[in-house]
């Protein structure tokens, strides 16, 4: 099974081209993306989300995974969210969170009522994706990117949005 980690900031660390290369070379073999992201922008996350899913209909049936290995944050977890993923896991102290999509911007008071709405439509694009794996309602889920909702460990499975928790080793390293 290929492995393909995003690991850093989407955008910075984690770019979209670097994530394609690395998609196109699998060649319909199984896949797993394991992601440990805080998040980053928005629009790269997008390209991204569409890549994976370009994958999954270019090869629709391979079996792609994704394990969320450390933080998944922000936009990591709209990625996270891929209906395109036959099964998401986390490890058993991972952390996931959503939030609304924010940003800045300088203009006069029709500028910012102008990027108000495209903030708006952006919230709606993700929830989309996080109702979609979760099964929560709309409302719901709103409520919960409005609050900036954090999980650990087996929170995010009793959230809905992986499938299953994978446990550590059970090793202890002092008391």
């Amino acid at each position: 099974m290929k492995e393909i980690v995003l690991s850093g900031e989407i955008g910075w660390e984690i770019v979209a081209a670097d994530v394609r290369k690395q998609i196109d070379s699998v060649k319909g073999e199984p896949l797993e993306i394991c992601i440990a992201s805080p998040g980053g922008s928005v629009f790269a996350g997008i390209e991204i989300y569409n890549i994976i899913t370009g994958y999954r209909r270019n090869f629709p049936s391979s079996w792609i995974g994704c394990k969320v290995v450390g933080i998944c944050a922000s936009m990591a977890s709209y990625i996270a969210c891929n209906p395109a993923f036959n099964r998401v896991a986390a490890e058993d102290n991972a952390v996931f969170m959503i939030h609304n999509a924010w940003g800045g911007i300088q203009g006069d008071k029709n500028e910012m009522k102008k990027y108000a709405s495209i903030l708006d439509n952006i919230d709606t694009l993700l929830a989309a994706a996080y109702v979609n794996r979760t099964g929560k309602s709309v409302k719901e889920i709103k409520k919960l990117m409005d609050e900036e909702t954090w999980f650990f460990g087996s929170e995010i499975k009793e959230a809905g949005f992986v499938d299953d928790i994978l446990p550590g080793t059970g090793e202890t390293t002092g008391k």
